[in-house]
């Protein structure tokens, strides 16, 4: 390729007399790459980049790529969030696996994977599992994890529910089919992006059932369920936490627009309900309980409760209001001391990762010939630089919990929904759920009263010993 004009581009070039040219474009530097021959003619083209190897198909006419059965890119595109399920019931777990790629509409060649052999002597007892990745481009991967193997079965692509205003406004197009030479990009290595808002921030998974909640980082939420429905509507829902508080103004990012069409759904995990979180910060924490028909999402602002048998809003709650973001902005150093006190160790932890950046380097290593103890009630000023950016980070919503547990008396059991949040408060949220599906519907899933604890310190997922399975 001339470098004058394609010296951007990675590509491996192919010809075959004057019937078939294509220059197969790659999105990582070319380390090389192998011809497998049969006994008369070329069978299939192997190329090693610096991030996946792609297996070609020669005998085809449209030189399509092989499925990989391994060898994936994991980090295809950029990974922002895991999450591992075990003890998936094997009704639901059959399911998944009968799911594939080919169902993505993906043009893989039909033959059968170009290389055979290798044994692997010490084989897995343990139970297979699910792990499911979120990645920036807006897409969900779910990988089944079996005889020390990690097989990709299927993919859901969030982004294309969504629009941009560059989309809106046609900036981005296809590009020529009259270009020559005939670049096919192959591979997916995709490093960049369309819209940092496309990416996944939270996941959670029911065993049981098979139901599948995603949160993004625009505060998108999606509820999907494994179907093979062709073509349908999507349900949408808006959903404002701040509205009660006429004195806030969100100034952050803007929210993702939804399509408004009918889409064609590819076979496997497809959305039945689309939430739009408003202000659309990220979805932080998730909790599905698929006995009660309910799901809940946090924020930095606050949470909400779904009901996804009735597809109705149960309730939403704030944990900020505008007079302490306003109050922090004035002066930070308030609620920041306060913080940086409460979790002096992370602070300082913060400060050695810097100091191993280049730019530090001549200082880190002056101030460990200096002293060798870290000062006990120093602050460093950095420290209070980074966390002076968040007004709203003590009333993020860090964990989320359905728990049948005794909170109303001592005698029984009631469903509840406990909230943690980064500044340490706990908020116990009890909730009257109808079993008739008619009154469900109509009289909708009551949050009664509500208990608050402060334990001054940031919250994880705990467990509950007095709770009971509804």
């Amino acid at each position: 390729m001339p470098r004058s004009t394609h010296g951007d581009k990675y590509t491996v070039s192919v010809m075959k007399n004057d019937e078939n040219h294509i220059v197969f474009e790659l999105s990582s530097k070319v380390i090389d790459f192998l011809v497998i021959e049969n006994e008369y003619d070329p069978d299939t083209l192997v190329v090693l980049s610096e991030e996946e190897t792609v297996f070609i198909d020669l005998v085809t006419k449209s030189w399509p790529v092989f499925e990989p059965p391994y060898l994936h890119s994991i980090h295809a595109s950029a990974i922002t969030c895991l999450a591992q399920f075990c003890d998936i019931l094997e009704d639901v777990f059959d399911r998944i696996e009968n799911l594939s790629l080919g169902q993505q509409d993906l043009k893989f060649s039909t033959r059968d994977w170009p290389i055979c052999g290798g044994e692997c002597d010490q084989v897995s007892t343990a139970k297979p599992s699910l792990i499911i990745t979120g990645h920036e481009d807006g897409k969900v991967k779910f990988w089944l994890s079996k005889m020390n193997s990690l097989k990709l079965i299927t993919a859901l692509d969030t982004a294309r529910y969504f629009t941009t205003e560059e989309m809106a406004d046609g900036s981005i197009s296809e590009a020529s089919t009259e270009e020559w030479p005939p670049f096919r990009k192959v591979g997916n290595f995709d490093p960049f992006t369309d819209d940092p808002r496309f990416a996944i921030k939270t996941i959670d998974f029911c065993r049981s059932s098979g139901v599948l909640l995603v949160g993004g980082i625009a505060g998108q939420l999606l509820l999907c369920n494994i179907d093979n429905k062709k073509e349908y509507d999507v349900p949408v829902t808006d959903v404002e936490i701040m509205a009660e508080d006429e004195d806030f103004v969100w100034k952050g990012q803007d929210p993702l627009g939804i399509r408004a069409c009918q889409f064609k759904h590819p076979a496997g995990f497809q959305p039945c309900h689309i939430l739009q979180v408003d202000p659309p910060s990220a979805i932080t924490s998730l909790a599905l309980n698929n006995d009660w028909g309910l799901f809940a999402a946090g924020t930095a602002f606050g949470f909400i409760i779904f009901d996804m048998r009735c597809h109705q809003l149960v309730t939403t709650k704030a944990t900020v209001n505008s007079t302490n973001v306003e109050s922090n902005e004035e002066n930070p150093l308030i609620s920041t001391n306060k913080s940086l006190k409460n979790s002096l160790r992370e602070s300082f932890n913060k400060i050695r990762r810097s100091h191993t950046h280049r730019c530090h380097e001549k200082k880190r290593l002056l101030y460990s010939e200096q002293s060798k103890d870290i000062p006990e009630f120093e602050i460093p000023e950095s420290c209070l630089m980074e966390r002076r950016g968040n007004p709203e980070d003590g009333s993020l919503v860090r964990c989320l919990h359905f728990s049948c547990t005794f909170i109303d008396n001592n005698t029984s059991t009631s469903p509840t929904l406990w909230v943690g949040t980064n500044s340490g408060q706990v908020l116990v949220l009890s909730l009257s759920i109808p079993e008739e599906v008619e009154k469900r519907q109509s009289d909708g899933i009551i949050a009664g009263r509500s208990l608050y604890f402060i334990n001054k310190v940031e919250l994880e997922l705990g467990s509950f010993e007095n709770e009971q399975k509804s």
